[in-house]
């Protein structure tokens, strides 16, 4: 007789045992709280009468509403550990069975035999301590965080691995490069030294020779979990702030904020949406970023958008300069700063997706993405004088997409455009011409929504930015630019103070004042 046939009958036999002690489960006692509690003292754990009274069906949250799963489980533990296992019955004395079941065939073969019997989406957990390349890996199988976020979420990690372990990415290269003799007067072929950033050389020969950046992964990557502690992080934050902050309360905050930033996404490589993924791997017992918190708003840079740009006089000179540049360049700019487009959304963006005849641009995520989140999806409106020029760019187009490239389109992990070429010129123009942001396209989306703020309102310019909340347009887009005051000073202006109602400072007192 097999290991699960001698569990059925023992089961059954245990059932028949303990029927007359159906009464005792049947008078339930209210706690203090009005709360049903029911008996199971003599009751063992072989019985399924003990597991009809612990079995629950478990909750689940859809849409933001609250639902019950229409089958038991139970939550079984033995010699220290646990795991609820589904039961698959509704019965509530059917579930009882099942787990009394469930039970007696752990005590008879151990956890893992257990686990992987009963439960289906169980993977056994390897004994191997795991690392930072090998939890990646696994993180990046998750279909719950888009792709290219995941990249993002990477980068800061390694980062605060290397940071931590020292794990420079300067690496000194042999380059061979002419220089001018100055006894001769002529250039001569010479060996120098170079020092270069590994990290960011994506070179094809680097990867193809296995160069100093797959190199400096690796030892990232080598780096084992469980010696990266939340007190090692805690350690990292307080170094950087001190590093660069300098004692200067300006660069502190700045310091702050960086750290916020390559914090926050670190800590989100840990998120429920990721370990859900990396169950099967042997995580250490306190993650890294465990009771690791980010610094205060107050205590960082405002995320405030405070603008310093004419954007008339920049329109009127885009208007004159970049269809001679590059045309593309110049449709970025009209729907960066007219639409409010993203970078990607520009670049993603169909004519398909045009409505020239209602006068909108439809924002909407396709194949090569384009679009930020969902909630990014939505319409905005042009105006007259967009659609006219827009119908003659669509007139003239040879493709699908509005911006034109030579380069294919792709979804890709990275941080891949079409236009990049068209994204640099542009890039270049606006910096020559005050537009001085690390991320000047970005610009003129923020100034976009400072300008619809100011003519038509908070909440126009939140639909026109399809922002999902209205208290992210307030924090970020609120500069309206205008010079505010109580109007008292109005006073001033209504006549020069007379020369006797002067009162001149005393002899003595001007450095007290």
């Amino acid at each position: 007789m097999g290991a699960k046939e001698q569990v059925n009958k023992r089961v059954s036999a245990d059932s028949e045992a303990e029927e007359g002690d159906r009464g005792r489960t049947e008078n339930p006692e209210k706690s203090s709280k009005g709360i049903v509690k029911q008996k199971t003292a003599g009751l063992g754990k072989t019985n399924p009468k003990y597991w009809e009274l612990k079995v629950k069906k478990p909750t689940y949250t859809r849409g933001g509403i609250k639902h019950e799963s229409r089958h038991y489980a139970a939550r079984i533990g033995y010699k220290g550990q646990q795991h609820t296992f589904p039961l698959g019955t509704g019965n509530k004395a059917a579930a009882g069975k099942e787990a009394a079941k469930i039970y007696l065939f752990l005590l008879a073969n151990g956890w893992e035999t257990t686990r992987e019997e009963f439960s289906p989406t169980y993977a056994p957990k390897s004994d191997k301590p795991v690392t930072v390349g090998e939890y990646i890996a696994k993180a990046e199988t998750s279909t719950r965080v888009s792709e290219k976020t995941l990249v993002g979420y990477t980068r800061r990690f390694r980062r605060i691995v290397a940071d931590i372990f020292g794990i420079s990415p300067e690496v000194t290269r042999i380059r061979k490069r002419r220089i001018l003799d100055p006894e001769t007067g002529k250039k001569r072929l010479v060996e120098v030294e170079e020092k270069i950033n590994c990290k960011h050389d994506y070179s094809s020969s680097s990867r193809k020779n296995g160069g100093s950046r797959d190199q400096w992964l690796d030892r990232v990557n080598r780096v084992r979990l469980d010696k990266i502690t939340p007190e090692k992080i805690e350690k990292w934050v307080n170094d950087y702030v001190r590093t660069h902050g300098r004692k200067n309360p300006i660069l502190e905050e700045k310091a702050k904020g960086t750290v916020n930033s390559i914090l926050g996404d670190a800590k989100s490589l840990f998120g429920k949406k990721i370990l859900a993924t990396t169950r099967s791997l042997n995580l250490p017992d306190t993650l890294p970023f465990e009771g690791v918190a980010l610094f205060e708003k107050d205590e960082i840079p405002s995320t405030r958008y405070e603008s310093t740009i004419n954007s008339e006089e920049l329109f009127k000179k885009a208007v004159e300069e970049l269809p001679g540049i590059d045309v593309e360049a110049y449709k970025i700019f009209l729907l960066g700063i007219l639409c409010g487009l993203r970078r990607g959304e520009i670049d993603a963006l169909l004519w398909e997706n045009v409505d020239l005849e209602r006068r909108k641009v439809h924002v909407r995520r396709t194949e090569f993405s384009g679009v930020k989140s969902r909630s990014s999806e939505g319409s905005v409106d042009i105006s007259e004088e967009m659609k006219i020029i827009l119908t003659g760019f669509k007139k003239s187009s040879t493709g699908v997409f509005v911006i034109e490239s030579n380069r294919p389109p792709k979804y890709s992990r990275n941080y891949y455009y079409r236009a990049q070429k068209s994204y640099g010129l542009l890039i270049e123009w606006l910096k020559k011409n005050g537009v001085t942001a690390r991320n000047p396209i970005h610009t003129l989306r923020k100034e976009a929504g400072t300008l619809v703020i100011k003519r038509f309102g908070l909440f126009a310019a939140s639909r026109h930015l399809r922002h999902s909340d209205t208290r992210i347009t307030s924090e970020v887009y609120g500069d309206l630019k205008e010079p505010t005051s109580t109007g008292l000073d109005a006073i001033l202006a209504e006549g020069e103070p007379e020369e006797g109602k002067i009162t001149p400072i005393e002899e003595g007192r001007e450095e007290a004042v």
